[in-house]
């Protein structure tokens, strides 16, 4: 039972005379998951709490949302604070504050309840999901707007009973405990910061990931994460039944899971069978071989695991930014320490997604046929050759695109001229994947290795040169474009083996654009001319990376930009649109505060360009 006071004044949301914010009162914990699959929800009082700015607010997601007016200007006053900060400046009152006896203001707890969910996760002792699941985060609940509907959810409200601390210690942790790992319940102000910008940086270049809507900052240097995504259900939550042998149950979430893509329109199976079940299984075996595919051809680390716990299931997005990165060139030995384990490498990422098809594969038997088979019958099922199929067309499909080529003329090579590019491909991938005689060694968070070729700069550097001179390049001078700065001379000798490699590689890399001129009659100089300008701005020079993503918002902390409000909401945005690809963009002229700012930004991401 919770003890009450009633000296305090209410602290609770409060009501405005405007409809505009008046949704946002509307996201209150009620959740369909609740009903649907009760036994995955953990559900605690919250209560207000104090202390909270808004720190950052996603405006075009809001818009997209429908939360905001589409003519709402990009500026944050005074009654839209009070919105944000009533509807989602929480903390749950746990497991440690009911056995303690703790009391809080009557009028400071909500009216309703919100989920923490079940399901599992790799560094927790049970992996059947009994005890793991949301650690310090709570569902807020769903928005929806022109048939489309979201799930709000925020991390940094309190520590739950489902993170891994109370599994290891077998006790309760006060929220704020910073004793014990995985157990203080809290977020990182700056972690926010670089979450907020690298996942709407993804989105808007076409990575599948949740989006934040919104960052609460305090004075402790702790933050509330709010995130929006269309379907925020994990792999894991469903796996969890799985591992249980729960039919009932996963087809509760299955049949949930489906009726919602539905709803959002993102309901789109490539296969005859009208059976749901075999169409969501081709739906997911599609998504995580494009993911898998975009992770690898783009460097961006996520993690994927047997779990299913850092990767959604609507379309492989991306979330929880604890450990995603996105580096500079191919560090194929890039490893995370999570304490008691490593994580995966990018190499890893496409088996542990082949795994995850094969794992939903025996997960679809096993709803369907009511029999739960060994997961290793489904290893030749017939989705993993259509996985690799897939994975092999999207690797190929997102490298010309890199290199600059249009979306009709990917398709055409792909279609019509497909051993040519698998040939390109492999001279690329020699060249990408060369390490380092140094080897691997540590670094903050791990271990890594350091690639030795920069290959974004020879996709944006060689058609320039082509253009120029209408003719292969010498040796040393594709060196010269390739060479990273981790590369030491004894890493770039030009020995007859590698000499072949780069004039074959030119070669190839010709052959591909004079194909992709035949195809729709334009000549060699014409596809070389639109390249060059589409692979300038899709390889940036200046393309963020998860190093400087992290001194990006360390900056902005340390010299207190991250607390003056209306200069961080104008600068974010112009940072974010400064990493889109396909953008031509220089900095604009903010005035006296933002610009020079967002200038000294740009040269952080500049000089972490090729890092992890």
């Amino acid at each position: 039972m919770i003890k009450t006071q009633t000296k305090k004044p209410a602290t609770g949301p409060r009501k405005t005379s405007s409809l505009l914010y008046e949704s946002l009162s509307r996201i209150d914990g009620r959740h369909p998951l609740q009903d649907c699959s009760p036994e995955m929800c953990l559900l605690y009082n919250v209560r207000t709490r104090p202390g909270a700015e808004v720190a950052y607010f996603n405006f075009d997601l809001a818009r997209e949302m429908g939360l905001i007016e589409a003519s709402h200007p990009n500026r944050l006053n005074a009654e839209l604070s009070r919105a944000l900060i009533g509807a989602f400046s929480l903390v749950i009152i746990n497991e440690y504050d009911l056995e303690n006896k703790i009391s809080y203001p009557k009028d400071s707890i909500r009216p309703h309840k919100y989920m923490a969910t079940r399901y599992l996760q790799l560094q927790h002792p049970n992996k059947t999901g009994k005890t793991s699941g949301d650690g310090r985060s709570i569902w807020n609940g769903t928005w929806s707007y022109k048939n489309r509907t979201w799930d709000v959810s925020s991390c940094g409200t309190g520590a739950t009973a489902l993170s891994p601390a109370v599994a290891l210690h077998n006790r309760n942790f006060k929220t704020g405990d910073t004793t014990v790992s995985y157990g203080c319940g809290l977020a990182d102000y700056s972690d926010a910061l670089g979450a907020a910008m690298l996942s709407e940086i993804f989105h808007k270049n076409g990575t599948p990931t949740e989006r934040t809507l919104a960052v609460l900052r305090f004075k402790d240097g702790t933050s509330i994460n709010v995130r929006a995504g269309e379907n925020l259900l994990r792999p894991a939550h469903m796996f969890r039944y799985l591992k249980l042998s729960e039919r009932d149950n996963l087809k509760s979430i299955v049949d949930y899971h489906i009726a919602r893509e539905k709803k959002n329109g993102r309901w789109q199976p490539e296969i005859s069978s009208s059976d749901p079940y075999l169409q969501l299984l081709d739906i997911f075996c599609r998504d995580f071989a494009r993911s898998a595919a975009l992770f690898e051809r783009e460097y961006i680390f996520c993690w994927l695991d047997w779990d299913g716990d850092n990767i959604l299931i609507s379309e492989g997005a991306i979330l929880d930014y604890g450990s995603v990165r996105q580096f500079g060139l191919f560090h194929r030995d890039y490893r995370y320490d999570d304490v008691e384990r490593w994580s995966t490498n990018i190499p890893e990422q496409k088996s542990k997604a082949r795994y995850l098809v094969q794992t939903f594969a025996q997960m679809i038997d096993f709803l369907r046929s009511g029999d739960k088979k060994n997961v290793r019958r489904f290893a030749n099922d017939p989705v993993m050759e259509l996985f690799e199929t897939r994975f092999a067309h999207f690797k190929k499909k997102f490298l010309l695109r890199n290199m600059g080529l249009s979306e009709k003329h990917q398709n055409q090579l792909l279609q019509k001229h497909a051993s040519a590019v698998t040939r390109f491909e492999t001279l690329f991938e020699y060249f990408e994947r060369q390490q380092s005689a140094k080897g691997v060694y540590k670094v903050d968070d791990g271990i890594t290795s350091d690639a030795v070729f920069c290959m974004r700069d020879v996709l944006r550097e060689l058609p320039k040169l082509f253009l120029a001179e209408d003719t292969t390049i010498k040796d040393s001078t594709f060196i010269e474009i390739a060479r990273s700065s981790y590369a030491e001379d004894k890493d770039l000798s030009l020995t007859p083996s590698r000499s072949r490699h780069i004039q074959n590689f030119q070669k190839q890399y010709r052959r591909l654009l004079h194909l992709a001129g035949e195809n729709d009659r334009r000549s060699f100089h014409r596809i070389l001319l639109e390249i060059t300008m589409r692979s300038s701005l899709i390889n940036r020079h200046d393309r963020i990376t998860g190093n400087g993503i992290i001194r990006v918002a360390d900056h902005l902390v340390k010299k207190k930009i991250a607390n003056r409000g209306s200069e961080l909401l104008s600068l974010l945005p112009e940072f974010i649109r400064y990493q889109v690809q396909g953008l031509e963009i220089s900095p604009r002229n903010h005035g006296t505060s933002t610009a020079p700012v967002l200038r000294r930004l740009i040269q952080i991401v500049q000089d972490s360009r090729e890092e992890i």
